[in-house]
């Protein structure tokens, strides 16, 4: 399982950044339009189909068996999830909100999100599992940062523009709401697997659109939710049958 979420995972994202730079770059015409029977925007389009049905696939085959919180590895995730949330604190340095309110509860929630996730990391590396808080701050954090784009992105028509962002913002959402369940004992392995690697598959094209904001916002995201699914990525082990005399 791990090797193959790897091996499909990986590669969309690499060929998803390259085939987005090779959009921006040629397939648009002098008035902004992306142009018709675009070769490019179409190998994108089918490259990400075929990327997500496979991880699908890959996902229904493994069993539905539920699993604990696990704690393998835990210094080198609280590594990972310290970094993540030094990321995500500066993709809003300075800060700037324009004078909207909502934009300024979502500025405040990132820092309350990179907090929660730094004293998540904190945890990890002392061999703990963490709280539930960082996990449950950052699906309401990426869920008003989705409203907040989403009012920017509705004043230009074209969809293309940001349609990669908002699909890596809500499938990250997702994700993070699924892998917080896992320390609430209602964790979904096969939901939360499938969620994970479609927000680091569209982090890919994300990361091609380039700004250093946008960069150090999707690699942040999609460091804490790859170092918080690594160690479901392999199969549970059956319960062990009890027998009976």
């Amino acid at each position: 399982m791990k090797k193959t979420m790897i091996a499909i995972s990986a590669p969309a994202a690499i060929g998803g950044f390259v085939l987005r730079r090779l959009q921006l770059a040629n397939s648009f015409d002098n008035a902004g339009l992306l142009a018709k029977n675009d070769g490019i925007s179409i190998a994108l389009y089918c490259l990400y189909a075929v990327a997500v049905i496979l991880v699908m696939l890959l996902c229904l085959r493994e069993p539905k068996r539920e699993v604990p919180v696990l704690s393998e590895k835990m210094k080198v995730r609280g590594v990972l999830v310290v970094l993540a949330a030094l990321g995500l604190l500066g993709s809003h340095m300075p800060p700037d909100f324009g004078g909207d309110t909502i934009a300024l509860v979502a500025l405040v929630l990132a820092f309350a999100a990179a907090c929660a996730i730094a004293i998540e990391g904190v945890f990890h590396m002392q061999g703990q599992t963490g709280a539930l808080l960082g996990g449950c701050v950052l699906p309401v954090y990426l869920a008003l940062s989705l409203i907040v784009d989403y009012r920017a992105w509705s004043q230009d028509p074209m969809v293309v523009d940001y349609s990669f962002k908002l699909l890596f913002l809500v499938v990250a959402m997702l994700s993070a709401y699924h892998l917080a369940g896992f320390r609430a004992g209602k964790g979904k392995r096969r939901t939360a697997l499938f969620y994970t690697a479609c927000a680091l598959i569209f982090a890919g094209p994300v990361l091609a659109d380039g700004g250093v904001k946008s960069i150090l916002h999707t690699v942040a995201i999609a460091l804490y939710l790859a170092a918080e699914c690594w160690p479901y990525l392999p199969r549970p082990e059956a319960p062990e049958e009890q027998e009976t005399v």
